[in-house]
């Protein structure tokens, strides 16, 4: 039986069903809900350049600094308000849910928030990747299932893109 379920969200535009078979989940469990989100500058928004906290960075000039802050501002606060209408989904369906939303590397962010907050099952989506896709691009449920601590359930994502992602334009990186 799952008491703690640790469900990561993307935001991709495919990722719609998770929150529904979680909380369909916790519901049946009478399970508590943690709806978490990675932000990863490696996954998100299509950018071309990266500033990362180690110090390994391009070099940028102010302008191009400041844009990129300020995308990466907009990206983020969008992440949460999905992620804040998912927990007010989760709440207004009567199942306990605590949200987060974390920097970092996804499969091992997860992995490292379920394990310390004693989680019993990570529930998470997957994009399918396979073959040179997966090589390159890597996948982040597959490094999950290797390395999370607890059960894991991943979903294929569906074919539909969910209605909130689909209607919020990509942002724009500064080559553009």
């Amino acid at each position: 039986m799952f008491h703690k379920i640790v469900v990561a969200l993307d935001y991709s535009e495919f990722s719609g069903p998770i929150l529904d078979e979680a909380i369909s989940l916790a519901k049946m469990m009478g399970a508590q809900l943690r709806l978490l989100n990675v932000l990863s500058l490696d996954d998100r928004a299509g950018y071309q350049f990266s500033v990362y906290p180690e110090g390994s960075y391009f070099a940028l000039n102010a302008a191009q600094f400041e844009r990129y802050r300020e995308e990466w501002t907009a990206f983020k606060n969008r992440s949460l308000r999905l992620l804040e209408a998912d927990l007010e989904a989760a709440k207004a369906a009567s199942v306990s849910a605590e949200l987060c939303q974390l920097d970092g590397s996804p499969g091992k962010s997860i992995c490292e928030y379920a394990k310390n907050w004693d989680a019993d099952l990570i529930l998470m989506g997957r994009h399918g990747r396979t073959g040179i896709n997966e090589l390159f691009l890597g996948s982040v449920s597959n490094y999950v299932l290797h390395h999370a601590h607890c059960a894991v359930l991943t979903l294929n994502t569906p074919s539909q893109p969910r209605a909130e992602a689909a209607e919020v334009k990509p942002l724009k990186t500064a080559a553009t």
